[in-house]
């Protein structure tokens, strides 16, 4: 459509609303192919990949090497690194080593009790 000009409304009679998408579906309509709303989000499932591999980290009794972690969130270490990062703040290394810190710690405070 040339810019300047609008396009009319649509009629009355060719507008229908839904209370839910399930309602609209079932009346034949399908989701929208452009936003995906029926498909998780790319950002949710990096959520859940770093999360997983954050709990991984946690009860992990040795250290694990960034191959094996990536590998356990399903990413390629290089594109895992970077979404570890971008998410927590810290690299899946120096996460481990916090965790490690807190762990020694802990140890620490229970013998001195």
């Amino acid at each position: 459509m040339p810019p300047g000009l609008r396009r009319p409304p649509a009629k009355r009679e060719n507008v229908s609303f839904y209370d839910s998408p399930d309602a609209a579906e079932a009346a034949g309509y399908r989701p929208c192919k452009r936003r995906r709303p029926n498909v998780p989000s790319e950002d949710g499932c990096r959520r859940e990949a770093v999360a997983r591999a954050c709990r991984l980290i946690e009860t992990a009794e040795e250290a694990l090497r960034l191959d094996q972690i990536a590998a356990a969130a399903g990413m390629s270490p290089f594109d895992f690194h970077r979404v570890f990062k971008a998410a927590t703040g810290l690299t899946p290394k120096a996460y481990a080593a916090a965790i490690r810190a807190v762990r020694v710690r802990a140890r620490s405070q229970k013998r001195q009790a």
